[in-house]
């Protein structure tokens, strides 16, 4: 079970993926109406966040990819920001101390290799959420050239008097695009 409590299955996709994949939940009219509320603005880091958290910030908003962040995301930024300076912060720790430390019944291994492991959990999850992981970007990338694809195969289909790149000059009249004479092959 994924999502929130009550909903199972999986979790919602994005509406640009949805209009990409094109009706396959046989929507119908109810795909095109679907609007994706959109928030405005650029995040904006918190005062309380100490120098590390607040460095890890602006390397966040820098290296994002565009478009992709915005004014309600301050919140799974600061989670991003204080878990990535907490797993870094617990790694140097266990690299001084060691991986195993002695307890009261012997050798156990140090607790903070959980702290850093449930830390770089959430901040493998945010990553993915925001387009920071390979995998996102992957996406984000093939829904813009799927864009493009589409756009020069309805120029090539419907014709278009203002795309030059492909038939050449607009004002030619002659079309090279290759026709059949309305045959059937």
């Amino acid at each position: 079970m994924s999502g929130t409590k009550g909903r199972s299955g999986r979790n919602p996709k994005p509406l640009a993926v949805l209009r990409q994949e094109g009706d396959r939940g046989h929507r119908g009219p109810k795909l095109k109406r679907m609007v994706e509320p959109q928030a405005k603005g650029t995040p904006k880091c918190p005062t309380h966040l100490s120098d590390i958290e607040k460095a890890i910030w602006r390397h966040v908003i820098a290296h994002a990819p565009a478009q992709v962040l915005n004014r309600c995301d301050d919140l799974l930024l600061e989670v991003l920001a204080v878990n990535l300076a907490r797993m870094r912060l617990a790694n140097s720790t266990v690299d001084k101390t060691g991986l195993v430390v002695k307890g009261p019944q012997g050798a156990i291994i140090n607790p903070l290799v959980r702290i850093a492991n449930a830390s770089a959990a959430i901040v493998r999850n945010i990553c993915s959420d925001i387009g920071l992981s390979p995998v996102s970007r992957a996406r984000l990338i093939q829904l813009e050239d799927f864009e493009s694809c589409d756009t020069v195969f309805e120029s090539y289909v419907f014709g278009d008097a203002d795309d030059t790149s492909l038939y050449g000059s607009a004002g030619n009249s002659r079309s090279k695009r290759p026709r059949n004479g309305g045959q059937l092959n």
